[in-house]
């Protein structure tokens, strides 16, 4: 199956961290339209090995391993019932975004404890992608 992240699956905070990851300036004043506008564009870009260079990683490791995994844990209890179409691109996209959020924690200066912490991670959310397939 072709993961992909739809800008439009993604929530607010989600869709700032995307937009900040490319170097796009937005805050929370922004609205929800305003940032899928900017994003949409930019996926496609990636989609077709157009994309912009990235600007240094500037997030705080513990902040975003805790943050993922509150919220793999929340799409985790939505596997359950059923799966209408809407419902299961929904979870993928933001699945996949996750996945992304990982893959993108820089490995250098990572203490052990973080490094296994970012491989449970990295098996963990395929691993919820699988299940929900």
């Amino acid at each position: 199956m072709d993961y992909k992240v739809r800008a439009d699956n993604l929530r607010k905070p989600e869709l700032l961290w995307e937009l900040k990851l490319r170097g796009i300036p937005m805050d929370d004043t922004s609205t929800v339209q305003k940032m899928k506008a900017a994003l949409r564009p930019l996926i496609r870009l990636e989609s077709r090995n157009q994309s912009l260079s990235y600007p240094d990683y500037t997030f705080i490791f513990n902040d975003e391993t805790k943050y993922i995994q509150d919220c793999v844990t929340t799409l985790m209890n939505y596997f359950t019932g059923s799966k209408a179409k809407i419902k299961f691109e929904r979870l993928q996209s933001r699945l996949v975004h996750f996945l992304r959020r990982v893959d993108f924690l820089p490995n250098d200066q990572l203490t052990s404890e973080q490094v296994k912490l970012k491989e449970n991670l990295l098996m963990e959310i395929p691993n919820a992608l699988d299940i929900l397939e």
